[in-house]
């Protein structure tokens, strides 16, 4: 009858060890990392709900080797919890890692998109600036419009870098699919 009942818990544990064994590539989209979290907290929500058979078996098992001195069903429990703990460890360490990547696909891509506004805005203003004037009040005003301008692309030298490195942040830690994206992506930025 011990058998009849830890076989089963054990198919089960083995394929959801399987699945975190063979994670998919973590994706750089903020939305898609979302669905990889909440897949990863159905196998933690799953692992929940046999908590309490896991508990059944363990003590039952635990009373059944002291009484018969079972070594094979002390093998099986052994294994038994050897998944569950694994389970649990993987699960927890995936999860830790998706909400690191999360956190800086979020960061990468509010700050894309800024960087991306404030350049068209500047593009605007340039396509904006009237053709050279001739009198000096309205000379002094393109020479600070253009100033202005100046600081403005300075500063977006700057912004440029970090979104850069924040980038081939996610680059490292994304799939291989998503490298090569986000790797066109910055590349078009850059130039």
């Amino acid at each position: 009858r011990f058998h009849d009942k830890i076989e089963p818990m054990l198919e089960t544990l083995q394929l959801m060890q399987s699945r975190l064994c063979q994670p998919p590539a973590i994706p750089a989209e903020v939305d898609k990392i979302r669905e990889q979290i909440a897949d990863n907290k159905s196998i933690s929500a799953e692992l929940d709900k046999l908590l309490p058979s896991f508990q059944t078996l363990i003590q039952k098992g635990g009373e059944l080797i002291r009484r018969s001195q079972g070594l094979e069903k002390e093998s099986a429990l052994d294994m038994l919890s050897f998944y569950w703990e694994d389970i649990k460890s993987k699960s927890e360490e995936r999860e830790a890692k998706l909400l690191d990547v999360l956190d800086l696909a979020e960061k990468f891509w509010y700050d894309m998109t800024a960087l991306l506004t404030t350049i068209r805005d500047t593009q605007d203003i340039v396509r904006d600036l009237e053709d050279p004037g001739i009198d000096p009040s309205l000379i002094k005003q393109q020479i600070e419009a253009a100033e202005a301008i100046k600081a403005e692309t300075d500063g977006l030298r700057e912004e440029l870098e970090f979104v850069r490195n924040l980038g081939a942040d996610l680059i490292i830690s994304c799939g291989e699919t998503e490298t090569q994206k986000l790797r066109k992506l910055l590349m078009r930025l850059v130039y």
